[in-house]
């Protein structure tokens, strides 16, 4: 359930105004604007009031739950020196992280990963179709929260009846679930700076409590890699 006053919040909000700042958004060059700029076209479309309410979806992988991450190799003959130690199944070292991705900056090192599909992974790196890849799977060593963004959401159990806060929700959701999905390709890396910058500044939410880091030493351990 959430307070009144959240909800007379959403209520204030003027739905074609919202659709008028997303219009606007995605009329923008991001490719000619710094970090700070494009920051501020989000706070833009995101706040009202200067505030920001969305209804924020947990959810949770129990331990044992697999992840997967893979990597494009050159040939399947062992062995392969990007694959003789431990580290080179994890996430790159920040000096190698030369471009922007959906969550990090250059020179920030994020392990990503897939719950339960390996597909989607190979999707997600673009792996040509007859190419050799390693995929690594990992095992969650405890529980994991995570904030979903972008679902789907059952109003009638969240208590929600008003249409129009169905409808502002709904257009907060797809603004974002466009960023989140967005389908990069190279050279046009800097588009992730959207999403990478909404990541950090709207639902970087307390660890633990909220939802978890998927930092190696705390929540996943390696269980094989497979060509």
């Amino acid at each position: 359930m959430f307070s009144k006053e959240r909800l007379a919040f959403l209520e204030r909000i003027n739905p074609l105004e919202l659709i008028e700042k997303i219009s606007k958004f995605r009329r923008l060059n991001i490719a000619m604007m710094t970090p700070e700029a494009i920051n501020k076209a989000i706070y833009d479309v995101l706040t009202f009031e200067d505030q920001f309410i969305y209804f924020t979806k947990g959810s949770n992988y129990p331990k044992g739950t697999l992840f997967f991450r893979a990597r494009k190799l050159d040939s399947s003959v062992f062995p392969i020196a990007e694959l003789m130690y431990e580290p080179h199944f994890w996430n790159a070292p920040a000096e190698f992280i030369k471009t922007y991705g959906r969550l990090n900056k250059p020179g920030e090192s994020l392990l990503y990963t897939t719950p339960g599909i390996p597909e989607i992974t190979l999707k997600e790196i673009k792996i040509p179709d007859n190419s050799y890849y390693a995929l690594m799977v990992y095992e969650a060593t405890d529980d994991i929260k995570v904030n979903l963004i972008g679902q789907q959401y059952n109003y009638e159990m969240l208590g929600i009846q008003s249409e129009k806060i169905k409808l502002i929700n709904n257009i907060f959701n797809d603004f974002l679930k466009d960023e989140f999905s967005r389908d990069v390709g190279e050279g046009t890396e800097y588009l992730y700076i959207v999403s990478e910058l909404i990541a950090k500044n709207f639902f970087d939410l307390p660890p633990r409590n909220i939802q978890d880091a998927s930092e190696r030493d705390s929540n996943l351990r390696k269980t094989s890699s497979i060509l």
